[in-house]
């Protein structure tokens, strides 16, 4: 049986959820009016379950087009269904290019965004002859790279103030390249997009820390 956290309210439960989806059909992960996303397909899809109306956080906010192996969210429910049916029951009704590969019953206290201690992505770049069963999943460039004058452009921290939103307590927008991985030549599979989403690396029972508190150090504060 599925250990299932305390709560403050026992008719409610938090539910994390790991998905993976091809993103060519989908304007992004955030909610659009008028557009398809992959939250407000998965927000349908529950709502489907359990008839309610609840809100999926994510832990990254893919862009248009961009994929994902391994994109963590959270909902909350009462509808009392152990974490193996929700997978089952969501994924006969979500769409072919969207799926829910795992789903486990986490503490209230966990945040698919804010406990994720890191997000890793991949960028596929076709150097060869162009191949229309790999073209949604890699850039074609038609020419040869020197992949040595790549070979360490990219490592190192970064500022990304720019491009980030800081949250209160939060005290740097700086991000590090921790692991860089070189092909030489492309292969059909994921191409642009977000290998893992939240890789949240704590182990079972310490799933639901939440790193916003100041002794774990909370969201954009920078790594000692």
């Amino acid at each position: 049986m599925p250990r299932r956290p305390p709560c403050s309210n026992s008719l409610t439960r938090r539910i994390k959820l790991t998905v993976a989806y091809d993103g060519t059909d989908f304007c992004g992960w955030a909610a659009q009016a008028g557009r398809r996303t992959v939250q407000s397909t998965l927000i349908e899809a529950v709502r489907r379950v359990s008839g309610e109306d609840t809100e999926i956080v994510g832990a990254s906010r893919t862009d248009s087009g961009a994929h994902a192996k391994g994109q963590v969210c959270h909902f909350d429910t009462a509808t009392p269904i152990e974490p193996a049916r929700w997978t089952q029951a969501l994924n006969r009704i979500l769409p072919p290019d969207v799926a829910v590969c795992r789903a486990a019953y986490v503490s209230p206290r966990f945040h698919a965004r804010f406990c994720a201690s890191d997000r890793r992505y991949r960028y596929r770049i076709a150097t060869g002859d162009r191949d229309p069963f790999a073209d949604r999943y890699a850039h074609w460039l038609g020419r040869t790279l020197d992949l040595s004058a790549y070979a360490d452009c990219g490592r190192g921290t970064r500022r990304g103030a720019r491009l980030s939103q800081l949250h209160r307590g939060a005290r740097s927008s700086n991000s590090e390249l921790r692991q860089r991985t070189s092909l030489g030549r492309s292969l059909p599979g994921w191409g642009r997009g977000a290998d893992r989403c939240g890789g949240h690396g704590l182990p079972p029972r310490d799933d639901a820390e939440d790193r916003r508190s100041p002794a774990r150090g909370g969201p954009g504060q920078a790594r000692r």
